[in-house]
């Protein structure tokens, strides 16, 4: 039987459901992605809080400014994605990204805050947060933080935070790519740990003390 133009359009008509049905499966997929990944989130404040209201551990606020890598000017509007392990150390479960993370956007002064529980160290590293800073595409960065009066791996690599009256940890520090630590004179910047999946968890490989000083 030769087809017909009327007969193909019915054909193509029957088809068409299947079809409509893999596009959405896809449009599907592409959306599930970008809810799990931090960094495909639109940003629309400054003001980002990481961590929801019943996450275990204490309080941490850290404020500052978002400066460009060459001149330390400062970087207005610009798309910034932070993100830290939890207060045991653990990024998240399973393969997913990190579970403390979130995207911002600094304001016309290039202000950020962020709000989050105080991160736990793992691995024998200090306890740290890490940023990217993704429009305009700036590179990435980590600081080591830790608790006024409290000891803490690697304490002289670590910005101090100051608990305030209602009891909120608190970090004042701008934010430049690249390795923002405390460092002697001579010490040589420790590499950049970045978080690597396994079967169960986000995880980072012990510290490389041959490379990097220990606590004190």
């Amino acid at each position: 039987m030769r087809a017909t133009p009327h007969l193909f359009a019915m054909l193509l008509l029957a088809a068409s459901p299947s079809l409509a049905a893999r596009g959405d499966a896809s449009v599907s997929r592409e959306e599930s992605s970008a809810s799990k990944d931090p960094r495909r989130q639109p940003a629309t404040s400054w003001d980002v809080r990481l961590a929801p209201a019943d996450e275990p551990g204490e309080p941490f606020e850290m404020t500052g400014v978002v400066r460009d890598r060459v001149r330390g000017r400062p970087m207005p509007r610009a798309k910034v994605y932070v993100y830290h392990a939890d207060a045991k150390g653990a990024y998240a479960r399973s393969n997913d990204p990190p579970r403390l993370a979130g995207t911002l956007l600094t304001d016309e002064q290039g202000r950020y805050r962020i709000r989050s529980v105080f991160p736990g160290s793992y691995g024998g590293y200090a306890a740290h947060v890490h940023f990217e800073i993704l429009e305009p595409a700036h590179g990435q960065g980590f600081l080591n933080v830790r608790q006024a009066g409290r000891h803490a791996p690697q304490p002289e690599m670590s910005h101090v935070a100051k608990l305030r009256k209602d009891n909120v940890w608190q970090l004042e520090i701008d934010l430049q790519p690249g390795a923002m630590n405390t460092l002697k004179p001579g010490e040589p910047l420790p590499r950049v740990v970045r978080p690597a999946r396994d079967a169960d968890a986000w995880t980072a490989p012990r510290r490389d003390t041959s490379r990097t000083p220990g606590p004190r």
